[in-house]
């Protein structure tokens, strides 16, 4: 063991190196709205809430700000790396863009005693990024012209959360507050009405892009059962705000001289979430862990409304809250969201020589209905797998974790929706690696 050991530490930086380019070897992006806290939480299955990992994953519950002692700080990156599917016929599929995205989290703490400890974290809370190529052919006097247009997804969310923890006995309790920062884009096409009868083309682009400030809550716990059994959670409230910028698109200036660029509101709104879970210490080296998370997306928003400045925009905006050429939406986009639920479990072999070996898998359920499925919003169920090890070396933890999903494809029926129906299935590589320091 003394020499596998001494083999993991030569092989850190291949490892560290492995676990940074992975993704470029894949399509990037993922549609999911779940956080990456920390490596070993991802091999665990993802929550972990009654375990103990580093500081960046108090995130999740910040009641483990207290099984720290002293101070030290940790950074997590990761990178999602993903491809999405569409195939609405044998000879019409849509395949997401190759892209590169990464994002992480970082933390620092101080625990001046058993019974109190602080601590500030950044996470990126939301990290929802799709990109697709979309062609569309139209006959314009007799000759068939293809048009080719790029289609956006992307919500990102940071979270900055200063908390505090505090021991009642043998139960922990963490609070946090969280001033988030919402940037929402999307990029998707509109008809022109009036393409055949003037020279302009049938179908533009219509770029959104939106960002704003909003604050919520958590609070956690932990509370040991026995000496081998231990259960812990999260309470997450949502929170809604109103998002602005700027909406930009080709059409009204082609047809009317209308000005390219307007300012656009909508509203933003996230669910209250919760989680539980236990963990189980098998034997001295080998322990458990089950969790359960649920986000409450039904009590969320039944659609964004966009709200343009310009009126000779709106004026110019088809009756139809739906565009007939596209299927897109110009000023009322239906959500009809479901209630998620994702339930992990993992298992942690500890070798007593200052290396860990993990894995997990966890079942997410999407909030997507069938009303919901779209290319901006294509997320299926998935099955999720993942490993990693977590390794000592002096002050420094290294923690490394590589997670894989596969889709559970989604059907939509034509009869359901004559525009984006067909089979809706997704792929997903995650590498993460956390590094954490103590004083």
């Amino acid at each position: 063991m003394e020499g596998l050991k001494v083999n993991i530490k030569k092989r850190l930086p291949l490892l560290f190196i492995f676990t940074l380019v992975t993704n470029y070897f894949i399509f990037a992006g993922a549609s999911d709205m779940e956080p990456v806290t920390s490596a070993k939480s991802l091999a665990l299955g993802g929550y972990y809430y009654a375990g103990y990992d580093d500081i960046t994953a108090a995130y999740n519950n910040p009641a483990g700000i207290l099984s720290f002692a002293g101070s030290g700080f940790a950074i997590n990156l990761n990178g999602r790396a993903g491809r999405q599917l569409c195939e609405q016929s044998e000879y019409d599929l849509h395949r997401s863009f190759r892209a590169t995205d990464y994002s992480g989290s970082a933390g620092i703490y101080w625990v001046p005693t058993s019974k109190l400890g602080f601590a500030l974290l950044y996470n990126r809370a939301i990290d929802y990024s799709l990109d697709w190529p979309l062609a569309m052919s139209f006959n314009v006097k007799g000759t068939e012209r293809l048009y080719g247009l790029h289609v956006t997804s992307r919500c990102r969310v940071d979270a900055l959360s200063p908390a505090i923890a505090l021991r009642l006995g043998s139960l922990s309790l963490g609070f946090a507050g969280n001033l988030y920062n919402v940037y929402k884009k999307f990029g998707f096409p509109v008809g022109n009405l009036n393409w055949e009868s003037n020279s302009a083309n049938p179908i533009y682009l219509m770029k959104q892009e939106m960002q704003g400030t909003a604050i919520g809550w958590s609070v956690g716990f932990n509370y040991p059962l026995t000496s081998k059994l231990e259960i812990g959670g999260i309470l997450r409230s949502g929170y809604t705000r109103n998002l602005s910028g700027d909406a930009e698109t080709d059409l009204f200036f082609d047809l009317d001289s209308l000005a390219k660029k307007t300012s656009i509101e909508s509203e933003f709104q996230m669910p209250f979430s919760g989680g539980l879970g236990i963990l189980y210490k098998v034997t001295e080296q080998l322990s458990f862990n089950l969790d359960i998370t649920t986000q409450l997306w039904e009590n969320t928003l039944s659609h964004y409304e966009f709200n343009y400045e310009d009126t000779a925009w709106t004026n110019r905006m088809p009756d139809a809250a739906r565009d007939s050429i596209t299927g897109y939406y110009w000023q009322k986009m239906p959500l009809n969201f479901e209630n998620s639920l994702d339930v992990s479990i993992g298992l942690e072999y500890d070798t007593n020589k200052d290396l860990k070996y993990r894995c997990g898998y966890r079942f997410s359920k999407t909030p997507n209905s069938n009303q919901t499925y779209s290319l901006l919003f294509p997320d299926v169920n998935q099955h999720w797998f993942s490993a990693g090890i977590g390794f000592t070396y002096d002050n420094y933890l290294i923690d490394l974790s590589l997670a894989y999903s596969f889709g559970i494809a989604s059907n939509i029926k034509e009869t359901e929706d004559p525009y984006f129906y067909g089979e809706y299935d997704t792929r997903t590589i995650l590498p993460s690696i956390n590094v954490e320091y103590k004083f």
